[in-house]
């Protein structure tokens, strides 16, 4: 009976303030919404929309004429050459691209394809020992330079740049050759020039490495969702430690006491109370996944065939939720305590435990102090069943620290509570 008490006081403590409660559904279910839709289509738009590529070509010869060409064909980017109905120079395009007007741009200086020529006609009178005595080399280095907006993300420019590169050195390697076969004409009179094609025989196709037995394919909405459910319970913490202090500035936690049997039930029936809760976010994010992104164009959430260990996933990380509300609300002495500290340490727990940053991408530092974070268990174990359909072998290791994080917080509010009721 006390369980049964505890857990409906504590429920109705919850429906008495329906803003707060909303607050812990819509919040989350809004920000997963959002964050997979901007995922989703900000690389959607960047492989279907061609980016606009300044180039300003000062050489105008061969490695000008080739990088426009190829540039133009590759279907990627939408090539500008002129700025104001003028050709562009370096100078132009150099302001316009540090002003934000363009975010990439090719500069082609003038002399390029002479260069290129050079360094063959040198290659190749060292190899034929036709190269003059005491002769001094021409100066040989870059011939383009790539411009990037200082706005444009680390993150964003690395794809971009991925792109150039294979652009850029198809074709200065198609005026290298043109240039060794003009040096090797004029070497071997009578030769047939030497034609190099600029298309990629080699395709690359790109795939998801999956086992047999896992037929979910990793999307935007599968990284996400599980993502910001775990969020989503761990906020639990502010109402939950903030009607703790309530209790404390009310009397109610001392009229509990005077009730016979271990108070530690009621601690329990708080903590089942607030464990519906966590189920119902649960339950309501992945209703989002599953039926509100298809409606916005987004993949469906798929769950995979193993419910059982999500649930018990759910489960785990829901007490962890709980068991860290009790121990702030223990643990503060005013309502403004609870809720700031509660907030700032769930979200610093987030931020180091790979909730909005992937854990590979951070500093082995953070990386470091994030492995400690039980915000990374639980994702982990939820990227595990969402992502590659794992069983009860693979996620043991996980569930065992959010029990024992429970245990541990749980060990540490209990001692606090005693060492205030001596005090």
């Amino acid at each position: 009976m006390r369980f049964i008490q505890a857990l409906k006081k504590e429920l109705l403590l919850l429906l008495r303030d329906p803003a707060g409660l909303a607050i812990l559904f819509v919040l989350p279910g809004v920000m997963v919404f959002l964050v997979t839709f901007i995922q989703d289509t900000a690389f959607d738009r960047f492989a279907e929309t061609k980016m606009p590529l300044l180039i300003a070509d000062e050489d105008h010869d061969s490695l000008g004429a080739k990088i426009v060409r190829g540039y133009e064909a590759s279907g990627v980017f939408g090539v500008v050459t002129q700025i104001d109905g003028r050709p562009a120079t370096l100078a132009a395009a150099s302001e316009k691209i540090a002003r934000g007007d363009y975010q990439i741009g090719i500069l082609i200086p003038e002399g390029s394809t002479r260069k290129i020529r050079r360094r063959a006609a040198e290659i190749l009178d060292k190899a034929f020992g036709t190269a003059t005595p005491g002769n001094v080399p021409e100066d040989t280095g870059t011939y383009v330079t790539l411009l990037y907006d200082p706005a444009l993300m680390p993150s964003f420019r690395a794809s971009v740049n991925a792109n150039l590169d294979k652009y850029t050195t198809q074709i200065q390697t198609g005026v290298l050759v043109d240039a060794f076969s003009e040096k090797l004409e004029t070497l071997l009179p009578g030769m047939q020039p030497i034609s190099m094609e600029t298309g990629n025989d080699l395709k690359i196709k790109e795939s998801y490495a999956r086992l047999p037995e896992n037929r979910i394919e990793p999307n935007t909405v599968q990284h996400n969702v599980p993502a910001w459910t775990i969020f989503a319970m761990f906020f639990i913490v502010i109402p939950l430690a903030t009607n703790m202090v309530r209790e404390k500035d009310n009397g109610i936690e001392l009229r509990l006491r005077t009730i016979p049997g271990s108070y530690l039930v009621s601690i329990v029936g708080k903590m089942a109370a607030y464990q519906v809760v966590c189920f119902a976010q649960f339950g309501f994010m992945l209703a989002v996944g599953m039926f509100a992104m298809p409606l916005m164009g987004m993949p469906a959430l798929e769950i995979g065939s193993n419910v059982p260990e999500l649930l018990v996933t759910a489960g785990l990380t829901a007490w962890a939720a709980t068991a860290f509300g009790i121990l702030v609300g223990t643990l503060a002495g005013t309502h403004d305590q609870a809720a700031s500290f509660g907030s700032i340490f769930v979200l610093i727990m987030a931020a180091v435990g790979g909730i909005w940053v992937p854990a590979f991408a951070m500093p082995e530092t953070v990386k470091a102090i994030g492995r400690f974070s039980p915000l990374n268990w639980s994702l982990a174990a939820f990227y595990d069943i969402f992502l590659r359909n794992a069983s009860f072998r693979t996620l043991w290791p996980h569930w065992g620290k959010l029990i024992l994080f429970t245990l541990v917080l749980a060990g540490i509010g209990g001692a606090v509570k005693k060492i205030k009721r001596a005090g």
